[in-house]
């Protein structure tokens, strides 16, 4: 599973995609208006079932969260 921190001309906030097998998968996105992190889910573009190893998919995300929180999200008051 791989985590590419990411950003767009789109958005304020970076977000992490997650992707397995060079397919993205998913998001995980700082919500500021809610002060939450959201995991978006994307279909597959090949119309096929994405299979993950649970406990790999389990670290990977706590990974891609605490990748962000490193880089600064959420900001706090001073960032802001």
């Amino acid at each position: 599973m791989e985590i590419t921190i990411a950003s767009d001309m789109e958005r304020n906030e970076l977000f992490a995609e997650l992707s397995h097998e060079d397919e993205q998968w998913g998001e995980i996105i700082y919500d500021p208006g809610l002060g939450i992190y959201k995991l978006e889910i994307f279909p597959s573009q090949a119309g096929r079932t994405i299979s993950l190893n649970l406990d790999e998919a389990i670290r990977s995300l706590q990974m891609a969260k605490e990748r962000l929180q490193r880089m600064g999200y959420p900001p706090t008051d001073e960032q802001r």
